[in-house]
Parts: structure tokens; sequence; C-alpha cells
């Protein structure tokens, strides 16, 4: 019986030690930490999901995955085909031959993309010239449509259909690194994508 009791109080210590230790703190994910995804459709349809999303919140992503090298494809390149295998694969309105590039001489040999949004956040304005307007009026009242100004008095009352609102602020930039990480040494390129667009 006596055992028996020593047991069970050296449970109960046990039981309570477990039960003061406080719990370890959850980590949460902050915007600097990239995601990893094991390859590169896995990070075009989480930007996807997130681009989906565009109406509730402002989208920032950040990603990276790796690809095995191949010898006719530099940094540059791969970067490149990244860059129009992102924007096929999901909504991003940028033109890959406007990026602009940025080259880093150090040991990873880092190329850099930097690629605009050209969607326009802005409501869509219509043309309206003024003697549109004499005409509607004309057409209201009944009386006779007056001479309509010289090309040199027309005025615009808005925006032309080109422009559709202000200048959008997002961007994607795409990096394309030597990744010497494999375990057989390996040599492969270090992806990261990050791809930030404002609420819409």
């Amino acid at each position: 019986m006596e055992e028996d009791s020593a047991l069970a109080m050296a449970c109960l210590r046990r039981q309570f030690k477990l039960m003061s230790f406080p719990a370890p703190p959850i980590p949460i994910p902050t915007k600097s930490k990239r995601t990893k995804f094991v390859d590169a459709d896995a990070l075009y349809n989480a930007v996807a999901a997130g681009q989906r999303l565009r109406n509730v919140a402002d989208l920032d992503f950040s990603g990276t995955f790796a690809i095995i090298a191949k010898p006719d494809v530099d940094n540059g390149r791969r970067a490149k085909i990244v860059a129009r295998d992102l924007k096929r694969a999901t909504l991003s309105p940028y033109n890959v031959d406007e990026g602009t590039p940025k080259q880093s001489s150090g040991a990873t040999r880092r190329y850099t993309i930097v690629l605009k949004c050209t969607c326009h956040t802005g409501r869509q304005m219509v043309r309206i010239k003024s003697n549109d307007l004499f005409a509607y009026f004309a057409s209201k009242s009944g009386k006779p449509r007056p001479s309509a100004p010289s090309a040199s008095q027309e005025t615009l009352t808005a925006l032309s259909q080109s422009a559709s609102g202000p200048a959008c602020t997002g961007e994607t930039i795409i990096s394309a690194e030597d990744d010497l990480s494999h375990p057989r040494g390996v040599l492969a390129h270090r992806i990261k994508v990050s791809v930030k667009h404002p609420k819409v």
C-alpha cells in the first residue's frame, strides 16, 4: 500500500510540473519571411490564390523555390522565364520586356527583375467633348443646335478612354541566384518571388 501511495504521489508531482511549464510560443510568420515551395507550380498557385482576394485586402506575397540549373540557362534568363510563366499562370498584369533588371556581382551572381503592375486602380473615365454636350442639351430643349466649336475650342471634361485611372503601385520582384545547398552538390537556381498589390 505504501509503495502504491508513493507511486501515485510521484505521478501527481510529475503532472503538476508539466502543467506549471508555460506553453511553447507559437511562431507567427512575418512579412519578411519567405515561404518555401516544393516547385514553381506550387508557388504560382499560391500567388493566384492571393490575387483572388485582392478585393478583401492588400496582397503581400513572398515565396521561394529551387530548380536544377541548366548549362544554357543563366540566372538572368531563368528570372525572365519565371516572370513569363508567373504571368501566364496568374492574374499578374506586367510587361516582362519593360522590367528593370538588377544584376549582382557577388558570389551568388544574383539577377533581379522588377516588374511594375500595368493595371489601373481608378474608375474608368469616359471621353466627352464640349460639342457632344451642346448636341445633348439642344436635343432636350428643342432649340436649334449652335455651331460646334472649333477644334481649338474643344475641351475634355474627363480623361480619355485609354487612361483608366491612376497608375497602380503594385509590383512583382523576381530574382534568381546560384544555389549550392543540394546535398549532392548539384548546382541549382534559387528563385525568390515577391508580389505586392493594393486592394482593388
